[in-house]
């Protein structure tokens, strides 16, 4: 079992102010802010003691992301509404499995939008007909 599997973490891509707040308030859970750690995949992020940054790539997206790794399935919809209301702010859920683990975080990042925007539009459809 590789060390990514053993910790239970959360990769967060969303502004400072944001990290903050989930680091004080998941304090037996790593937060890694993935600002800058785009062009690395997520397990060499999780991997990494201290992953090298580079400048953030940035879309003018205001969405901020949370995914989690290493914790039970059976947690993660309480996790998710504490999260919902520490931040108070639109927010794209996902957690990693066996096959995104080698993409990029801007991959996924990519990914998890589309896919967001695409039921955003359903339900705007659904109320609107």
């Amino acid at each position: 079992m590789s060390t990514f599997e053993l910790q239970r973490a959360v990769l967060l891509h969303c502004d400072e102010a944001a990290t903050e707040v989930l680091r004080k308030s998941f304090k037996d859970t790593t937060v890694i802010d993935c600002r800058g750690l785009e062009n690395l995949t997520l397990k060499e992020i999780l991997n990494s003691e201290c992953p090298k940054k580079e400048a953030p790539l940035t879309s003018g997206e205001v969405l901020c992301y949370v995914i989690f790794s290493g914790f039970e399935n059976s947690s993660i919809g309480q996790i998710i509404k504490q999260i919902r209301r520490y931040l108070g702010r639109d927010l794209i859920f996902a957690t990693t499995t066996e096959s995104n683990m080698n993409w990029k975080m801007s991959d996924l990042l990519s990914e998890l939008a589309e896919e967001h925007n695409y039921f955003v539009k359903a339900r705007r459809e659904k109320l609107d007909g």
